[in-house]
């Protein structure tokens, strides 16, 4: 018990950040909290959507609430793979679960809706970009049919669209909250916990990552000795190469097909690109269904005269291109 409680002050005392994010979600799981039913979390690859979960869930265990988080990548995208996933993660955490059917989808509901009916439930689906094909379903058939005392937290690099946000009834019910990079003081309250306090070396990390978390971590595992001979600059520009190509691995998994890497090595050459921009350096036609993949991926946003890549990815792609 002891050995427990330590652990949970040790994740409360490293989360760093994001403390509108936590207001949000304590009133989000209020008990006055009548008329909000789904929080969509979304922002670029690595920026802590899952240390943020991880966080709601703490929060959560404390007001005695159950928290089920789901990764897209664990289940099968049908409704018998959700439910059968869903169904694991609650006999891990109630001793009640029955077997009424030999239906998935109708003991998962029977036995979600029976625990509902005593406490709060909270569903956290991460990497939510991924479930496509589930998403119909799950919006019109399982949110809205199952015990209201339920409520979602949804999770992913893009902010939910579509029916989402064209009907007035789901927009009413959902709040978005887009997660954003660290600034100067959470960046260094970040490396603190990573042993590194000198204000220039801090300083030169927060200016190469941007305040991206990964990026941060990622530099802070190369960078963490406080006391080193060389200058923070120095040591940077040594490892710049390595973290930006374990960024590119990363932020690259998005792009499910060979023809998306090349349209996005491309892209990375060209500081704005457009669709016909882009079928000029590659010499061949780009189809608008093509571009618009292209343009849906989390890393890429829209700007005044056409379309970037998130600047450390771009610099990160041209590295790897060069190598």
């Amino acid at each position: 018990m002891e050995l427990n409680k330590q652990s949970v002050e040790m994740k409360k005392n490293f989360f760093i950040g994001r403390k509108n994010e936590i207001e949000i979600f304590k009133a989000f799981i209020h008990p006055e909290n009548h008329y909000l039913k789904i929080l969509n979390i979304h922002g670029l690859g690595g920026i802590g959507k899952t240390y943020l979960l991880a966080e709601y869930s703490r929060i959560a265990k404390i007001d005695g609430l159950l928290f089920l988080k789901l990764d897209s990548d664990d289940f099968l995208h049908t409704p018998a793979g959700f439910a059968d996933y869903l169904l694991i993660l609650l006999k891990e955490k109630s001793d009640s679960i029955r077997t009424y059917t030999s239906v998935p989808l109708e003991n998962c509901t029977r036995n979600l809706n029976f625990i509902a009916s005593e406490r709060r439930v909270i569903i956290a689906v991460d990497s939510y970009e991924k479930m496509t094909a589930l998403d119909r379903w799950f919006r019109e058939v399982f949110i809205r049919h199952i015990n209201p005392n339920v409520f979602f937290i949804i999770a992913g690099r893009n902010s939910l669209e579509g029916e989402w946000k064209e009907s007035p009834a789901w927009r009413k019910v959902t709040k978005q909250i887009e997660l954003k990079d660290f600034n100067l003081e959470q960046t260094s309250s970040y490396l603190s916990h990573h042993g590194i306090n000198n204000i220039d070396h801090v300083t030169s990390l927060w200016q190469f990552t941007e305040g991206h978390p990964l990026t941060l971590s990622l530099a802070a595992i190369t960078n963490k000795n406080p006391n080193m001979t060389s200058t923070a600059a120095d040591n940077l520009t040594e490892n710049i190469p390595q973290i930006l190509m374990e960024l590119t691995k990363r932020w690259l998994h998005e792009a499910t097909s060979e023809e998306q890497h090349r349209l996005i090595e491309s892209a990375a050459v060209l500081h704005i690109f457009n669709q016909e921009g882009l079928s000029f350096v590659l010499n061949r036609e780009i189809s608008q269904a093509t571009f618009k993949k292209l343009t849906s991926l989390s890393f890429i946003k829209s700007i005044r005269n056409g379309w970037a890549i998130h600047d450390q990815i771009r610099d990160a792609i041209r590295i790897e291109l060069k190598h």
